[in-house]
């Protein structure tokens, strides 16, 4: 399980404990790798949830983030939303850096904006504890409604269904983390199973946020000041070239990125839990 230390669960601990009065060299930290200490767990009985699939959507504003965020949770309507906007500092938080060119507007495009504390802390206490069973339909065992669930529902209602079957991944816990700048941060990259970024040339992106309202409004001239300046320094420092991410183009048919996108995660559950996935295909 991510973020969290097998020597921290008080099971273990008391096994240590009995082995270490019995004489026993088996749990000597120093000497005992990984698969021995799983191997003694299993044997006694102690089995951990699987651990969380976490998905990363990042892309220029504007390019489908949060509709492929969305889409992906259609497909698999048991996972988890996590959007990076819900981690903007309030408007008059003093640490904002500010652009006289253009009335003072807050630069909203700089990672300074955003409390990412906060939004690490947040991820890491989900990955610390997965849930105990799937979750179904967006609501879980214990009847709670998954975080979320209604607005991936409600989004793009009429798109009509891509006719892939996931519910095979039902008992894996997803986690899709959301936002424009998440790539930017190592300790948050490295926690991603898959990752993909949208991208859109400039005269897209300009058209599309001009159709859109944000609070507050785009200052005349925010775009050329700041939005776009700062997706193409993002993108030559954190995208560009970079291994382990799968660019793609916002500007594809949407049904086509949702499919494409679907795949690609199916794949990579399968290499990640395939010994998992195949121990409960045996099991039916």
């Amino acid at each position: 399980m991510s973020g969290q230390n097998l020597f921290s669960f008080p099971e273990f601990s008391s096994l240590i404990h009995k082995h270490a009065v019995e004489g026993s060299r088996l749990f000597d930290r120093r000497k005992v790798g990984f698969e021995k200490i799983h191997f003694v767990l299993a044997s006694q009985g102690f089995h951990h949830d699987m651990s969380y699939f976490v998905i990363g959507m990042s892309g220029v504003t504007c390019g489908g983030k949060t509709t492929m965020s969305k889409l992906i949770q259609r497909s698999f309507p048991w996972c988890r939303v996590i959007h990076q906007d819900m981690y903007f500092y309030p408007k008059d938080y003093p640490g904002h850096v500010r652009l006289p060119e253009i009335n003072d507007h807050i630069n909203f495009d700089n990672p300074a904006a955003l409390n990412m504390d906060k939004m690490y802390e947040d991820v890491e206490k989900i990955l610390r504890t997965p849930p105990q069973g799937k979750e179904i339909n967006g609501v879980a065992r214990n009847g709670e409604i998954a975080p979320n669930f209604a607005e991936g529902l409600e989004l793009l209602r009429n798109l009509a269904d891509i006719n892939i079957d996931t519910s095979k991944y039902s008992n894996i816990p997803i986690l899709i983390i959301e936002g424009f700048t998440m790539f930017e941060y190592d300790d948050l990259y490295d926690k991603f199973d898959i990752r993909f970024f949208l991208t859109l040339d400039e005269e897209t992106c300009r058209h599309r946020r001009s159709l859109r309202v944000f609070d507050p409004p785009d200052g005349e001239g925010y775009f050329d000041h700041c939005i776009w300046p700062e997706y193409q320094k993002h993108y030559k420092h954190f995208i560009e070239d970079r291994a382990g991410i799968q660019v793609l183009s916002g500007k594809t048919q949407i049904s086509s990125l949702w499919k494409e996108s679907v795949e690609h995660i199916i794949q990579k559950m399968e290499e990640k839990f395939a010994y998992k996935l195949n121990k409960a295909k045996e099991n039916l």
